[in-house]
């Protein structure tokens, strides 16, 4: 996630990511564990300064997501 540079690269490996999960696993595991994990190792790396944080404007988002990750990393409700 680190080496994205635009938020297309980053959409597009979240949504690779997606798929090799339900490759494996049933949807509800995905929903509610792997995604939420992978988005606190998101979060946490952003705290710890080894992921960039962007200030992505809520006007395009709904509300502040300090990386694009945060933002696609997630199953539409």
């Amino acid at each position: 996630m680190g080496n994205c540079k635009t938020e297309n690269a980053a959409k597009a490996l979240c949504a690779a990511e997606i798929a090799l999960l339900e490759e494996g696993y049933p949807v509800a595991s995905i929903a509610n564990q792997y995604l939420p994990d992978y988005r606190k190792a998101i979060a946490r790396a952003i705290d710890e300064g080894r992921l960039p944080r962007l200030e992505l404007p809520p006007s395009l988002y709904g509300k502040v997501y300090p990386h694009w990750g945060l933002y696609h990393l997630t199953y539409p409700k």
